[in-house]
């Protein structure tokens, strides 16, 4: 993880880890969270709408997605309407003051991420602390060949993911190498400390497969699960139904 004091720093190109595939998940990684229970609360947060967005493309190259593709004006707005919301539930005291940040290095997630830090630490919330790290294990799913072609081929991939949760087909990074890297994160940060509120800000893909972990179901089954808006914000926890808000 790269701790990053303050939103206001961005990364230079010596701190950014570029590659053109995911980092391949560990050996020992599960595909289920396999926790008796939460030591911590998490959060899942979709970036806002972003420039891939705008322009109808898939973006999920870390060599191009961690220094293009930010967020849109439409997306900032987003962002900052989720943050205040998120500064209002923890002064209501509906998560624990001690925050910490987790996002994809990609740049719509990032720039995301440093919306929220921002709004929350400028916040009148009496916070006990709030830090932001990046973690490669959120980046955004690759997919394969259909990388910087149009948006409208997800559904391709989405039929095949509910056949086959281990299918690579056309070069796309499976379901179950999703599940086994932000599996491995989410039970690295909750064995770490207790007491904490987690927010993850991800990407679409990835928070609908990690939502099947917390839910107990298989992760070909993702695409049954109630969709993340743009910005949108939502508890993950091990319920039947998650809360929403």
């Amino acid at each position: 993880m790269l701790l990053r004091p303050s939103p206001l720093l961005r990364p230079g190109p010596l701190l950014r880890l570029l590659s053109t595939s995911p980092p391949p998940p560990s050996q020992a990684a599960s595909l289920s969270l396999d926790l008796p229970s939460l030591r911590n609360t998490f959060l899942g947060l979709r970036h806002g709408n972003s420039e891939a967005n705008q322009l109808g493309v898939v973006s999920s190259s870390p060599a191009v997605a961690t220094v293009s593709h930010g967020l849109s004006p439409l997306g900032v707005s987003q962002a900052t309407a989720s943050a205040l919301a998120f500064a209002g539930q923890v002064k209501l005291e509906r998560y624990s003051e001690n925050v910490r940040i987790v996002t994809s290095d990609f740049l719509r997630a990032r720039a995301t991420a440093d919306v929220l830090f921002s709004k929350y630490s400028n916040s009148d919330v009496d916070i006990l602390t709030c830090n932001l790290v990046d973690d490669e294990r959120l980046r955004e799913r690759f997919f394969g060949e259909l990388d910087g072609g149009p948006d409208d081929r997800y559904q391709e991939v989405w039929d095949l993911d509910e056949k086959d949760a281990g299918h690579t087909e056309m070069g796309v990074e499976s379901v179950n190498s999703v599940l086994a890297r932000t599996t491995e994160l989410v039970r690295e940060l909750d064995e770490a400390e207790e007491g904490r509120c987690y927010v993850l800000v991800a990407h679409g893909d990835v928070l609908q497969i990690l939502q099947t972990a917390f839910k107990g179901i298989g992760g070909e089954r993702h695409r049954s699960l109630q969709h993340l808006e743009t910005a949108e914000i939502r508890e993950f926890h091990m319920l039947p139904v998650a809360r929403r808000w």
